[in-house]
């Protein structure tokens, strides 16, 4: 996205991004976390970022570290699992050291960019120590973490980690869509959401995890040159987290 606006989401002077989220959730009752890339080597987005980490921290919700090493290191490669175990290691330490600098504490948990981390991911954040993860999404091209031929969406140890996955539901799309699909408003029909969290909770799932991004409640054409609020998005959205707040069974909502 253009310049600040994936971040902000500021469309008329009015902010529609990360802070605006919050915001929502705030109101709601929802203390959420927000995965934060930290990767950047301009001064002006690094203050940015800084600044909407230390909002959203002062809102009351939970920040912890997101991972697109293109922003610091090689631009042709966006995804963690694209590097070797010594280079990740090294990509790690370097957000858990910027996160630390910016925001008083260490991250506790990851999400790789993308979805886009493997065994040596798991591996570099033990020798970090970060003793969470949350990358492992069944079936996403990008993401090569696979602990079985079957998707789960139970929390589980791999190597030596807590892996809390998102929330996935097999959708048969006709072809056109694919076949696993994260639990979320975002994009999709509040009816398919709200009956999806019925099985779960039909099934007594014990961790929910939905994902949203900043950029959630936004619009935009095929060049991205023009932007504008997806009303019925923010509509979504706080229908989402009013029934999220007044649920009875634990719910987890991230945003990267």
């Amino acid at each position: 996205h253009p310049g600040d606006l994936g971040v902000t989401g500021r469309v008329g002077g009015e902010e529609f991004g990360a802070v605006r989220i919050a915001e929502i959730c705030r109101r709601a009752g929802v203390r959420a976390t927000f995965f934060l890339d930290v990767y950047t080597n301009d001064p002006a987005r690094a203050r940015l970022l800084r600044d909407i980490g230390r909002r959203i921290q002062d809102a009351g919700h939970d920040l912890q570290l997101h991972t697109h090493p293109d922003g610091l290191y090689d631009r042709r490669h966006g995804c963690l699992a694209q590097y070797s175990l010594e280079e990740q290691t090294e990509i790690l330490q370097e957000g858990t050291d910027r996160f630390r600098r910016w925001f008083g504490v260490k991250p506790v948990a990851h999400r790789a960019g993308d979805w886009g981390a493997n065994a040596d991911t798991l591996r570099a954040l033990r020798m970090v120590g970060l003793p969470i993860d949350s990358s492992l999404f069944f079936g996403w091209s990008t993401c090569e973490l696979r602990d079985s031929e079957s998707p789960s969406n139970h929390p589980r140890v791999l190597e030596g980690l807590l892996e809390i996955p998102p929330t996935i539901f097999f959708n048969s799309g006709f072809g056109l869509l694919r076949r696993y699909r994260l639990l979320s408003s975002d994009g999709h029909p509040s009816c398919e959401i709200e009956a999806v969290l019925r099985q779960l909770n039909h099934g007594r799932a014990a961790v929910t995890v939905s994902v949203f991004h900043s950029f959630s409640l936004l619009e935009w054409n095929a060049a991205r040159t023009r932007y504008r609020v997806a009303r019925h998005e923010v509509s979504k959205l706080e229908r989402f987290v009013r029934a999220i707040g007044h649920g009875a069974r634990t719910r987890s909502l991230t945003f990267g």
